[in-house]
């Protein structure tokens, strides 16, 4: 009997280490964090943030954001298995060079915003309202065009447009926040400036802008944002990409999530914390 006692202790205690290695290697599956890319935009950083947010505190999981300083890092880092998912992917003309590239390793869940716009933007003060009237006013915008990171898609676009149009102008590298740093300064004194324009922006509502007319269409005439995982991740995680699909933002309230946050003492995650609290009934069709 005491024999009989010990050996079902035993096989008790094999079954016990057995159940808790496969326990472990569940559990570890199940945590693996959404790796969510995005470029530092504010409408990309916004957009990332408050799909985070509700990843996190309302399906349970756990996010792993990555920002990167150009487009092309995007699509490198998904098609290398570095991250899951983007919802910032502008289409079809300024990250489509990207997307095309490493289209056998990315799947498109399709837009979760509509209605985008590219081109180049002035305070509604300056007299002009056509690319084509640039040249005639270059000393007026010190022949400069401030745009933001080198080799992003509406860099290459502002490129074209440059030539499309002859313009006598410099196009500056800088960045979203040193752009917007130089529109604000500029806008202070009521100078004039163009920009690389995107809306949706948070400048948008923040200062009185306005597109130039481009008949040419170095840029596109409007864009869609589009959510891209990369392939294979529905296998892994069909709960999370069901969810990623039910995704959309009409314009205002992308706008929304990034004015919130310019609040004073915000950061993108608070603002997105707030969005969230803000948009129950969006949150709950997107949890459908």
């Amino acid at each position: 009997m005491l024999k009989m006692r010990s050996k079902i202790a035993l096989l008790t205690i094999i079954a016990l280490i057995a159940f808790s290695v496969v326990g472990c290697g569940t559990t570890a599956q199940d945590e693996e964090p959404v790796k969510i890319v995005y470029v530092e935009w504010s409408c990309a950083t916004a957009a990332s943030h408050v799909v985070a947010e509700v990843l996190e505190s309302e399906m349970g999981y756990d996010v792993e954001l990555i920002p990167v300083g150009s487009n092309v890092v995007i699509y490198e880092a998904l098609a290398n298995r570095d991250a899951d998912v983007t919802v910032c992917a502008w289409l079809p003309v300024t990250d489509g060079e990207y997307v095309e590239r490493h289209a056998d390793s990315l799947e498109n869940l399709g837009p979760n915003m509509e209605g985008a716009i590219v081109g180049f933007g002035v305070p509604e003060y300056v007299t002009i309202d056509s690319v084509k009237e640039m040249n005639d006013y270059k000393h007026k915008f010190d022949q400069k065009i401030v745009g933001i990171e080198a080799g992003t898609g509406i860099m290459i676009n502002a490129e074209d447009a440059i030539v499309d149009y002859n313009l006598d102008f410099e196009l500056i590298e800088s960045s979203d926040a040193g752009m917007t740093a130089e529109l604000d300064r500029k806008i202070a004194r009521e100078e004039w400036v163009v920009i690389t324009a995107w809306s949706p922006h948070w400048k948008f509502s923040r200062f009185d802008l306005k597109f130039l007319d481009e008949p040419k269409n170095s840029f596109t005439d409007e864009e869609h944002i589009d959510t891209i995982i990369r392939k294979g991740y529905g296998d892994e995680q069909p709960e999370v990409v069901e969810f990623l699909d039910n995704v959309y933002f009409e314009t205002e309230e992308l706008a929304r999530a990034m004015d919130l946050a310019q609040d004073e003492g915000a950061t993108p995650v608070t603002a997105a914390q707030e969005w969230v609290a803000e948009n129950e009934d969006i949150v709950n069709s997107w949890l459908q």
